[in-house]
């Protein structure tokens, strides 16, 4: 870890410093780290506290940067035959308590990768209980991320309170639903505004590419005063019905989260 530690303390900087010093709560573009595999240490020295969402040891060779034109970039590797964050990885940076948040990255899918029945790409969460199959109550936990389907298109999932399960809302541009192209960078963004306790007046924006896609009104998140949005869900993985049947690969850029 020592031979790390010079690369890592302008990356640390680089997520505390900001450029509008009123909102920006981490900025990440994986520029400083060595072209290698990212073991667990990088990660907690670089995204935030690291926490397995399920348990599971995720770090064997799951994350590396990888050197493009632009840059480095994070490429994440899903292990065939495997499904769920077995197949990827599911981590949680910790962040401010806040009520408005904006999430934004880029992502491109392997040139030849296999969408199979879909599966999940970052979000953001609020609380302890967001998993599918554990109901929220509303004042417990609520999980939002953007997912890719079997289709290869685009959509933005919210796991409601008092919802055994998750909610799917297609990304649409032009009336028609947005796919994924392998070999091509997309720039995501989800804004969101939780709800006031006992109001359903929480909202919820998403762009791709700088072009709204979704906008939902009058969302509730949550039932309760204590519960804002304090996490970063930095989980890239299959769907519990997806088998892989090669190793997979996904890239990650330019993570930003602005209140």
């Amino acid at each position: 870890m020592k031979k790390y530690w010079s690369l890592l303390i302008p990356i640390v900087l680089v997520i505390n410093a900001c450029t509008n010093k009123k909102t920006e709560m981490l900025k990440f573009d994986f520029e400083g780290l060595p072209d290698s595999m990212v073991s667990e240490d990088i990660y907690m020295n670089t995204l935030g506290r690291y926490k397995s969402f399920v348990g599971y040891g995720v770090f064997e060779r799951r994350l590396g940067i990888e050197k493009e034109a632009k840059g480095n970039v994070l490429a994440v590797n899903c292990e065939p035959f495997n499904s769920g964050p077995k197949a990827g990885l599911a981590l949680i940076t910790m962040l401010e308590p806040t009520d408005e948040i904006t999430l934004s990255y880029r992502v491109k899918f392997d040139k030849d990768f296999d969408f199979c029945k879909g599966g999940k790409l970052l979000g953001v969460s609020g609380g302890e209980k967001a998993e599918d199959g554990k109901m929220p109550e509303g004042d417990d936990g609520w999980v939002c991320r953007f997912v890719f389907n079997e289709d290869q298109t685009a959509s933005f999932m919210f796991f409601f309170p008092h919802e055994f399960e998750s909610t799917y809302y297609p990304l649409m541009s032009g009336g028609k639903p947005i796919q994924f192209e392998p070999g091509k960078w997309y720039n995501l963004q989800m804004s969101l505004k939780i709800n006031t306790p006992g109001k359903g007046n929480g909202l919820i924006t998403c762009k791709m590419n700088n072009i709204e896609c979704l906008s939902l009104k009058d969302v509730d998140f949550k039932d309760c005063t204590g519960l804002s949005i304090n996490q970063l869900t930095f989980g890239v993985f299959y769907n519990k019905y997806s088998l892989p049947q090669k190793k997979e690969k996904l890239f990650i850029d330019d993570v930003c989260v602005v209140k």
